[in-house]
């Protein structure tokens, strides 16, 4: 029988007067240590392989070590690896993202900043522009080998999914979610690009499935699910 009782509770600030919720985990398993990013932007690389034996310890028992990243909020978390290095990638406001890169021993070899903008690419609006979805394939074993080192993204507001070569760090391809809303000639549905703007088609999750296959076709099935889950939820709601 499974227990699922709590194993322990940890506080990561107990200097703080009040503590940052924890806003993203994220697992290296093969490096035996667990990303945790909180609200205020702090980002700790704690032992997923050790117990804590009280609330509070000392950097190097339970949390490894204390990353500095280049944005001062944390969205989300994704890793890539490669045959020799990991790849933490953190979302951040303004489009913005920090990269550490990572040994097999959990020392930080090297910490970048991209962005999803550029002087010739401007945001597509004046809000926030905060990266909320992170994605990478998780069992390389199951992935084409030309896309075991993507990263995919996406930046809140809007409806573009970004695709980036993890390795180098640069983006690869980008595509707007809202050119794919299928049309039909149904009295059902014969008015669904009337409802269809950038605050109606945000993406909600990103997801990839566990079969060889090629590049457009993964890419693909993780915008049908965008479209989906997203697409209907607003066009339904009062």
């Amino acid at each position: 029988m499974v227990d699922y009782g709590r194993v322990f509770s940890y506080c990561l600030e107990p200097d703080a007067p009040q503590s940052s919720p924890v806003r993203s985990l994220c697992s290296l398993h093969a490096l035996g240590r667990v990303a945790v990013a909180l609200c205020n932007g702090r980002l700790f690389l704690c032992s997923s392989d050790v117990t804590p034996t009280s609330p509070v310890l000392g950097e190097g028992s339970f949390v490894m070590t204390e990353l500095a990243g280049s944005t001062q909020e944390i969205h989300c978390l994704a890793v890539s690896q490669t045959q020799t290095t990991w790849s933490l990638w953190c979302g951040g406001s303004e489009g913005t993202m920090s990269v550490f890169s990572l040994r097999d021993d959990g020392l930080v070899l090297s910490q970048d900043a991209v962005s999803h903008f550029t002087t010739s690419t401007p945001p597509p609006t004046s809000d926030a522009c905060d990266v909320l979805i992170l994605h990478a394939p998780q069992n390389l074993s199951t992935v084409s080998p030309h896309l075991r080192n993507s990263i995919w993204s996406y930046v809140y507001p809007g409806c573009v999914v970004y695709h980036w070569d993890a390795k180098d760090q640069k983006l690869v391809n980008r595509l707007d979610c809202s050119k794919l809303v299928p049309c039909s000639e149904s009295l059902q549905s014969i008015s669904i690009e009337e409802h269809l703007s950038p605050s109606h088609c945000q993406v909600s999750i990103m997801y990839s499935t566990h079969v060889r296959m090629t590049n457009l076709e993964l890419l693909f099935i993780i915008l049908q699910y965008i479209i989906v889950l997203e697409l209907y939820s607003k066009l339904n709601s009062p």
